[in-house]
């Protein structure tokens, strides 16, 4: 009648009696009692294999590993372990082997996989075997990646998590292979 909600004040029941009608308290009760305390999420480290050598990049990669090319002023290496770091993830191991020296990068732990020629990927990071332990992000170190697909990784409850660049192999096909062809982990 009056054109304003305040008129009818009175007439409405308060947020507090309205929780009381409903059993709020009782339901927090009953959570307290039943469900887990939430722990502290287990911090994060992160293993970004850059060891590898790649003869189709000379001589780009004369003097450096291609996870230190450069991309307008910062390395490949340098945006990730930016983008890591600024989610919060702060230990950080690069595996390097071609061009080793070249990684000089503060704040990160570096190891070598001397046999990177001969062992290849898996070898790598079994080079940074002591910090497989507990939330491993492994990240190739030549890749670089939208932060949204890190959030989305991290915020990730699964046990195991694969994030794939689902049009890599259309790009990078390699000559005279189909599809078909391909070893894709769907």
């Amino acid at each position: 009648k009056e054109g304003r909600a305040e008129v009818l004040d009175g007439s409405i029941a308060s947020l507090e009696e309205v929780y009381d009608l409903v059993g709020v308290q009782e339901m927090q009760a009953q959570e307290e009692a039943f469900l887990p305390i939430p722990k502290d999420p287990e911090p994060v480290r992160a293993i970004v294999l850059a060891a590898g050598f790649e003869q189709n990049l000379m001589p780009l990669i004369q003097d450096k590993p291609k996870a230190m090319l450069d991309i307008k002023g910062r390395s490949i290496l340098q945006r990730q372990i930016s983008l890591l770091q600024s989610a919060g993830v702060t230990d950080i191991t690069v595996v390097s082997g071609y061009q080793a020296q070249a990684i000089q990068i503060p704040k990160i732990r570096v190891v070598e996989n001397p046999l990177y020629r001969e062992k290849g990927i898996a070898a790598s990071l079994f080079s940074a075997e002591p910090q497989l332990t507990g939330r491993t992000l492994v990240l190739y170190g030549d890749i670089l990646f939208d932060p949204s697909i890190l959030e989305r990784l991290l915020s990730s409850t699964a046990d195991v998590n694969l994030a794939v660049d689902r049009a890599w192999f259309d790009l990078y096909r390699p000559e005279g292979r189909s599809p078909e062809g391909a070893d894709l982990v769907q």
